[in-house]
């Protein structure tokens, strides 16, 4: 759980990096952006709740901005400036993570967790989760169940 806890910093800390900022550029907060950024905020959170609900599904950017009524460089225009990462990207992250919990509360097989989570290539699955989470599936699943042996025993 630690590891997956620092490999969760780890996304953080990259999203934060992949921000364009610039000290030196001043903004002027009108009511008017306020209200836009309001607006933009809910969006982002109908995008985070339908990509949520469909992470087994083949998503694509089109799906998920028609989704919300927008152009699909829009859509990822404004997610990617509230999120700072990639629609994409996070589309990918949050797969991971959905299958790092299956991993560690089920004993499907890794395969079949990979399906259920939306990949379609293992291979590409497990690249990225060693990417994401610091190791392969396999190690992820052996590590847990090895902390959790210790702990009862503990007990």
């Amino acid at each position: 759980m630690d590891k997956l806890c620092k490999n969760c910093q780890l996304l953080d800390a990259k999203a934060g990096r992949d921000r364009n900022t610039d000290a030196s550029v001043v903004f002027v907060d009108t009511s008017e952006d306020r209200e836009n950024e309001d607006d933009d905020s809910a969006v982002v959170k109908q995008i985070e709740a339908y990509i949520d609900l469909h992470l087994s599904e083949d998503l694509r950017r089109e799906d998920i901005a028609d989704h919300v009524h927008l152009n699909p460089d829009y859509c990822s225009r404004i997610f990617k400036k509230a999120r700072g990462i990639s629609l994409m990207d996070y589309v990918a992250a949050a797969r991971i993570h959905r299958a790092a919990e299956y991993i560690i509360t089920t004993q499907d097989s890794l395969t079949d967790i990979a399906y259920r989570c939306g990949f379609i290539n293992l291979s590409h699955f497990s690249t990225l989760f060693r990417k994401l989470m610091g190791c392969s599936p396999r190690e992820y699943r052996q590590s847990y169940q090895e902390t959790a042996q210790t702990d009862i025993q503990q007990n």
